[in-house]
């Protein structure tokens, strides 16, 4: 009886405002307790060994970021073959507080086998934190402010450019001269030059040669262009001097012989 009010009693304790928890007692066991198998539970650490000191992760960042710096640092160090999958499993949780720790703590036992499964987990338990992919269209957001000089506008483009993953050039460059002010002397001497540039492009009109007259003489088989040329210039001078061509003559029309 006595004991049904005590937990009643801290129960009501746990319910008030701005009062701490109490201390969960621990299992004994608990200190064997282990996410990983024994493939990688039971292979010892290097002697002597360190971890790579890196910045501690606390969920709010993306984590494949700091999956990727993780193996970076852990690539650069010296390790036997046969160790390193045993390492870079053990040393994770070191890389790790606050919320991330304690996931990492709370894994569930004999559940890890490599690094990749835990590295796996460890971002899709915290991919609500990861950054979104940028695209170049994003560039567009980038604008010169009024007073910014154009050095200082042209170091924040670049730096953003950097950061979108095959960015395309040409919408870079749109961008780019989308963003200056209007009044800009950049935006006035861009402005200047491609006005020279169309002075110079020849018209549409003068591009096009022109249409030579098809002599239908030519058309016809076994006459050269040659001789339909000069069939053609006959023509015109018999028709100009009144020329008229006889009457052909048949036997109908043909004068009687002697």
């Amino acid at each position: 009886m006595f004991s049904k009010r005590l937990d009643a009693m801290q129960s009501m304790v746990e319910r008030l405002p701005e009062v701490a928890p109490p201390i969960q007692k621990s299992n004994p066991d608990s200190y064997a307790d282990t996410p990983f198998t024994d493939e990688i539970n039971l292979i010892e650490m290097p002697r002597k060994f360190s971890f790579p000191s890196m910045k501690a992760y606390d969920g709010t960042s993306d984590p494949d970021d700091h999956v990727a710096q993780y193996r970076q640092r852990m690539l650069a160090v010296a390790l036997p073959k046969e160790l390193r999958e045993a390492t870079m499993c053990k040393g994770f949780g070191s890389t790790l507080t606050g919320p991330a720790l304690q996931w990492y703590i709370n894994l569930p036992s004999r559940s890890i086998a490599s690094f990749t499964i835990l590295s796996d987990k460890f971002v899709e338990h915290f991919a609500s934190s990861r950054d979104l992919e940028k695209t170049s269209n994003g560039l567009y957001e980038i604008l010169q402010h009024r007073e910014e000089p154009l050095r200082g506008y042209i170091t924040r483009f670049s730096e953003e450019k950097l950061t979108i993953p095959e960015c395309s050039i040409p919408i870079a460059i749109f961008s780019f001269k989308r963003g200056l002010l209007p009044n800009g002397d950049l935006s006035k001497e861009l402005t200047n030059r491609a006005k020279a540039q169309l002075s110079k492009t020849p018209r549409r009109s003068d591009r096009t040669e022109p249409s030579k007259t098809r002599n239908p003489l030519q058309d016809q088989p076994g006459i050269t262009g040659t001789e339909a040329e000069a069939n053609t210039r006959t023509g015109r001078s018999r028709r100009h001097k009144g020329w008229q061509c006889p009457p052909s003559q048949t036997s109908l029309t043909s004068p009687s012989q002697g």
